[in-house]
């Protein structure tokens, strides 16, 4: 029998299941995002409130076949608060010039070179 397979929902909660019987959890945002919380269980958590009162361990971006794959899952939703509403800023590297990179912020604006400016005023500093 084939398992139905999951779709990507913004606000779901899914189960992560780790080496040695350990689960974690993470949210779904706007794609292509996920919020890890911080909790390493042994035990499975059920309790959705439980779960989303964890502090937000990270963020980082997911290929969407954790879920549609059925690796991770959903074992519900619920809905986003609103510090997880507005993505963090994206911070990007020239792969053919390491010295080159840009921080994308989600209202459009970008910031090139950003980090190559922090580094001089550290260089100088130290």
């Amino acid at each position: 029998m084939n398992a139905i397979k999951q779709r990507r929902t913004i606000g779901s909660v899914v189960q992560i299941s780790l080496v040695e019987g350990y689960f974690s959890y993470a949210r779904v945002l706007q794609e292509p995002f996920f919020a890890f919380d911080d909790i390493y269980a042994k035990e499975e958590i059920t309790d959705l409130d439980q779960i989303t009162s964890s502090p937000i361990l990270f963020i980082t971006s997911v290929s969407t076949t954790a879920i549609t794959s059925n690796r991770w899952l959903k074992i519900g939703k619920k809905t986003l608060e609103e510090s997880l509403q507005e993505l963090p800023p994206q911070f990007t590297q020239n792969p053919l010039n390491p010295d080159e990179y840009t921080i994308l912020y989600m209202d459009g604006r970008y910031s090139p070179y950003f980090w190559v400016l922090i580094l001089h005023i550290l260089a100088v500093l130290f």
